[in-house]
């Protein structure tokens, strides 16, 4: 087997054993060390993931900086809210992952996930 064969196995048994259905990945998966820059256009369309929307751009942020749902949340739920830098966007600062959250003020959705503090 090579490699890829095994990376998608695992992350089959993965999601089967959290419950869920299995995804095809997207692509790489940056993290704080090595960061995906944005070469291209948005690779993502918006989606609902948990029933909360994230926007293609947000979710391109999330994959360029090893960012997961499961923090995005929880920096919602948790975290300490701060005023958008742009109108109509309030942003969520979590401390334990050290992300900022910018969601749009009337909807609710995911506008970008940014690493660091206000």
């Amino acid at each position: 087997m090579d490699k890829a064969t095994d990376t998608a196995k695992a992350a089959d048994k993965g999601a089967d054993a959290a419950g869920g259905t299995a995804r095809e990945a997207t692509g790489f998966l940056g993290h704080k060390g090595f960061e995906l820059k944005n070469l291209q256009t948005v690779r993502n369309a918006p989606e609902v993931i948990d029933g909360r929307s994230f926007s293609g751009h947000a979710l391109d942020q999330m994959q360029n900086r090893g960012i997961m749902p499961s923090a995005v949340e929880n920096a919602i739920q948790t975290g300490s809210q701060f005023a958008g830098k742009t109108p109509g966007t309030v942003g969520y600062f979590d401390p334990m992952n050290k992300i900022r959250v910018i969601l749009n003020s009337e909807t609710g959705n995911v506008v970008t996930v940014i690493p660091g503090g206000p």
